[in-house]
């Protein structure tokens, strides 16, 4: 998350904190990336070799989108709690060995399943992998 607003100190003039009209996605992303391995490189939690690897890959696994803004303490939290859950939930994910389907149930105590095949699934929950 990153805040909408930035806080001016005038000497002269009234302290205060003016919004951000836009931001840069793109750039803001590109920072962020290179901030995440910056920290994981200082301490040894991941090799040269490999950032740079990622770094080639078409989808590095960041994103950032500028668009939605909380404007109270309860949204932000809503949103940092959104932005932290996994992609899909173990619970709500079945397998049929028999007939070699994978089930997932999209609301909980709701009819919403979709049933595919193994290898569709894999597809799907992997095709944000590079394959370098």
């Amino acid at each position: 998350m990153i805040p909408i607003s930035y806080f001016l100190y005038h000497p002269v003039k009234d302290e205060r904190f003016h919004p951000v009209e836009s931001l840069n996605d793109a750039l803001l992303c590109q920072f962020f990336t290179r901030e995440v391995f910056s920290l994981l490189l200082h301490h040894e939690l991941i090799s040269l070799s490999l950032v740079e690897k990622i770094l080639r890959w078409r989808q590095t696994g960041f994103n950032l989108h500028s668009k939605v803004r909380a404007t109270s303490k309860e949204e932000a939290e809503r949103l940092g709690k959104y932005m932290i859950r996994p992609i899909l939930s173990l619970k709500k994910l079945s397998f049929g060995e028999t007939e070699g389907k994978v089930s997932y149930q999209y609301r909980k105590g709701r009819a919403e399943e979709e049933q595919m095949d193994y290898l569709e699934f894999i597809a799907r929950v992997t095709s944000h992998i590079s394959g370098e």
